[in-house]
């Protein structure tokens, strides 16, 4: 998918075949689009899936397996259920790639059902997902895998403070609870409570839903 020609958030989603000698090729993939636009239903934009004779991967809707699903806005209580027919004594990969997806506020996982694992996927950066395929059936179930979507609590400035100390600089500190989703954090100063000027920018440091503290010295405070 060429990511300049997407204007919707979307989570593209392919499986990767792995060869004994280390080397892999894409067996298959599928790709959701998320905008209140789309029907939770399947319609004409939507795509079913055309069955390979072997490693199939798509997404499923009402029963109905899809190479392309476009459905409404994700909320918390969605989930996105996948198909996995005639796949092989093999070794795979899911490589996740999701686009305009950073500006939600909610968490993904992917549930692996035949190992219990559960495993956070990326809104910004691709996520690889490798699996064994062997002959115990749960290893091959069509309905291995599916992703769940969990409410994310915001960022909350939990203290600022700025202090003025005898050399005559200040010293400004904040601190942030659940640090997450955050670019960065600006620092700006006035002499008329009107006029700002930034002085500084700091890159977050817990950006994984940790708390976080922070300080920085203006030396040329007026």
């Amino acid at each position: 998918v060429n990511g300049d020609n997407i204007t919707v958030p979307t989570l593209e989603i392919s499986m990767h075949t792995k060869n004994p000698d280390g080397s892999e090729f894409v067996a298959d993939g599928t790709i959701i689009n998320f905008d209140d636009s789309f029907s939770a239903g399947i319609d004409n934009l939507d795509a079913r899936k055309i069955t390979n004779a072997v490693d199939n991967f798509s997404v499923r809707n009402n029963q109905s397996d899809l190479s392309a699903d476009r459905r409404p806005t994700l909320k918390a209580t969605d989930t996105l259920h996948f198909s996995l027919t005639k796949t092989r004594n093999a070794n795979y990969r899911l490589e996740i790639i999701p686009f305009l997806m950073g500006n939600t506020d909610l968490k993904a996982y992917l549930i692996d059902d035949f190992l219990k694992t559960e495993s956070p996927v990326s809104f910004t950066t691709q996520t690889d997902i490798s699996f064994t395929v062997s002959s115990d059936a749960g290893s091959r179930a069509v309905n291995r895998f599916f992703i769940v979507f969990k409410q994310v609590p915001p960022t909350i400035l939990t203290d600022i403070s700025a202090e003025r100390r005898a050399d005559k600089t200040v010293s400004v500190r904040w601190n942030a609870a659940n640090e997450n989703n955050i670019s960065k954090y600006v620092v700006e100063h006035s002499a008329d409570n009107v006029n700002f000027k930034t002085i500084a920018t700091q890159l977050p440091t817990e950006n994984k839903f940790q708390n976080s503290s922070y300080q920085y010295t203006d030396v040329a405070a007026s």
